[in-house]
């Protein structure tokens, strides 16, 4: 959350927590996003890459932050209760096939209009999770 409110905050807690950065803002590519960076983060029971970007969309800024789970798989049951807890979630779209795609609007006392897209197994483990938050 640190991330959407401002992208250098995530900058600032890999910098203390010591990520390995695997990609920054300096790349020459043209894209609808800037990739601000993408760091591994290892957790008590695994790691994950954790990436954010700022966007324009419809002349509002946009920040996407996303979380790609390697060895750590949470749970579904207890990692979406917590990510969202405080929120009222609308679904936009929720698909089945061998992974569970999930889409949501997050209403939640923020400045932002945020969605909350989520990707599991079978409603099992966490895939991934991107938060896309736009002022």
């Amino acid at each position: 959350m640190a991330a959407l409110d401002d992208p250098a905050n995530l900058e600032r807690i890999a910098t203390a927590g010591n990520w390995p950065r695997f990609i920054d803002r300096s790349s020459p590519q043209l894209s609808f996003m800037t990739v601000i960076g993408t760091w591994r983060a290892n957790v008590v029971d695994g790691s994950m890459l954790v990436s954010v970007a700022t966007s324009v969309s419809r002349g509002r800024p946009q920040t996407i932050c996303t979380i790609v789970f390697e060895d750590a798989k949470p749970s579904r049951a207890r990692f979406l209760p917590a990510l969202t807890a405080g929120w009222r979630l609308d679904a936009i779209m929720d698909s089945s096939s061998a992974l569970r795609t999930e889409m949501y609007a997050v209403r939640a006392e923020r400045a932002a209009d945020m969605t909350l897209q989520m990707t599991s197994t079978r409603d099992v483990d966490v895939v991934s999770t991107t938060l896309l938050a736009t002022k």
